[in-house]
């Protein structure tokens, strides 16, 4: 099953619980969050649910998280996170002002999680 919410301005604090409650989730494959204004800067816990959430979640196989606002710090911890998770197989963090080091955080990831196929990056 899929749950999309895309182009809602959803914002940090509804990210937060959303990535909360996927921690459980046994049923959603697909999330499409493209285009929410979830922003590290604005509530910190945010990226920590969201890293939690792909580190436990052994069931979400797509995520869209494109132009979200994820800057190096975000894209640092998704990445540390993703190192572990053997579930997301494809993955979109297009237009994310993340920038070199960001890209960096998920080229070292790929070394180590080889379920990933689909790395999209566009614009970032």
């Amino acid at each position: 099953s899929s749950l999309t919410i895309s182009a809602n301005l959803l914002g940090a604090v509804a990210a937060d619980a959303l990535f909360k409650a996927m921690c459980k989730n046994k049923k959603v494959e697909f999330l499409n969050l493209y285009n929410n204004a979830i922003y590290h800067w604005e509530h910190p816990g945010t990226i920590n649910s969201l890293a939690t959430m792909l580190e436990t979640n052994d069931t979400l196989t797509s995520l869209n998280m494109a132009r979200n606002g994820f800057e190096t710090s975000s894209a640092e911890s998704i990445a540390r996170a993703l190192v572990v998770n053997r579930a997301v197989v494809n993955l979109d963090i297009s237009s994310n002002p993340f920038g070199p080091k960001g890209a960096h955080a998920f080229g070292q990831m790929l070394l180590q999680n080889t379920t990933i196929s689909d790395l999209s990056t566009n614009r970032c």
